[in-house]
């Protein structure tokens, strides 16, 4: 029989930390301080916990707000801009990567 494990509380503040703010850029250091540990102990413990790097998971936060703002707007450069990407080109290609299409191929505005 296999258990579920709990996941640690203290990666539970940071993976709240991480959604509550999406958009806003967070520091390794900001969330090691919210977790009360290392910046190296919070990626091994993230990654051990959740399955995946803390930055992959901030990444895919941030994509998944992005795509929630193509919704309320045309403009990609808005939509990078509201989900913390530097600008329209490195949210298309950041997004290229994880999804392997890019955010205009959505048609999301018929």
């Amino acid at each position: 029989e296999k258990r579920e494990r709990s996941i640690d509380p203290r990666i539970e503040k940071v993976i709240s930390t991480i959604k509550s703010m999406a958009g806003t850029p967070l520091t390794a250091i900001e969330l090691a301080q919210i977790a009360g540990l290392s910046e190296s102990r919070l990626a091994h413990l993230f990654n051990e916990q959740t399955g995946i790097p803390i930055r992959r998971y901030i990444l895919w936060v941030k994509l998944q707000k992005a795509i929630v703002e193509m919704i309320n707007t045309n403009s990609l450069t808005e939509v990078a801009h509201a989900s913390g990407f530097a600008d329209s080109a490195h949210f298309t290609r950041t997004f290229r990567r994880m999804f392997g299409i890019v955010p205009s191929s959505l048609n999301i505005h018929p």
